[in-house]
């Protein structure tokens, strides 16, 4: 399914109200309202000339409604929407820490396809030199001793099965935090890629970490991540990760009607 893609500056007029988008409208509407109770006012919902419309604000970002349609709010530029968006990627790239080529920067493409593009190409660099594994502690039932046999649940569950041991021991899994946050942004990417090349290459990353888990709390995930001669391959990818994920100082939105949403202050990416 290819997505509707909306492109605006800042300060233009994003929707006006027919009866045609009234979905959409309401849709964006109420997650406008929502970051405005939240202190961001990213959009705003006015009525002018008697019509109702909804305004962008000083934020530049990407938001994808239930319906997929997706919205891009670009940065003013002169020279029109193409340069926009590339003046976006490469700024954002630069603030986030995100390494790139210029062959990855297009016009194109809404900016966030971009983002995803460069996601998926890191990601199969860090696949193929092998990702890293470490050991981790299980409890499970077995029909040999591995490891230290705990007692006391042994004979809570096995005062019938003799044949059995429940035992606690350690296993090298690719099940630890870097791989976990990868297999989170890359699952929500999937549902934003309209690009059946992104979409292809997601889903092979996807396959790759089916031992990986997929993590519960993300600030603990990346404080967990720590940034060594071993995990010097990853930074690009956390990087990324970082802004789709947890946001920092920006603003991600997850929520009623809204698949995804990440905005940030146009003052800080309007220069390159």
């Amino acid at each position: 399914m290819s997505n509707r893609l909306i492109s605006k500056f800042v300060h233009e007029n994003v929707l006006v109200l027919t009866s045609e988008n009234r979905n959409c409208f309401e849709q964006l509407a109420d997650f406008a309202n929502r970051c405005s109770t939240d202190g961001a006012d990213v959009m705003s919902v006015a009525e002018e000339n008697g019509q109702r419309i909804i305004k962008a604000s000083d934020y530049a970002g990407f938001v994808q409604l239930s319906d997929r349609t997706q919205i891009e709010i670009l940065p003013y530029n002169e020279d029109g929407i193409n340069v926009a968006r590339t003046m976006l990627f490469r700024r954002l790239c630069s603030i986030s820490g995100i390494q790139y080529t210029e062959n990855d920067v297009s016009g194109e493409y809404g900016f966030m396809e971009c983002f995803i593009s460069v996601f998926a190409r890191e990601c199969m660099k860090i696949i193929k030199s092998g990702l890293l594994c470490g050991y981790s502690s299980v409890e499970e039932n077995l029909t040999m001793v591995q490891g230290n046999i705990l007692f006391a649940e042994n004979s809570r569950r096995n005062l019938v099965h003799k044949e059995r041991v429940y035992v606690r021991h350690d296993v090298f899994t690719p099940d630890r935090s870097e791989n976990r946050l990868i297999k989170a942004a890359a699952k929500l990417m999937m549902k934003l890629s309209a690009s059946p090349q992104n979409t292809l290459n997601l889903r092979k990353i996807l396959s790759c970490l089916d031992e990986v888990a997929l993590p519960v709390n993300y600030k603990l995930e990346f404080a967990n991540c720590i940034n060594t001669r071993n995990t010097k391959k990853y930074s690009t990818v956390l990087g990324m990760c970082r802004m789709f994920l947890d946001g920092g100082s920006n603003i991600v939105y997850t929520g009623r009607n809204i698949g995804y949403a990440i905005f940030f202050k146009a003052d800080d990416i309007d220069k390159d």
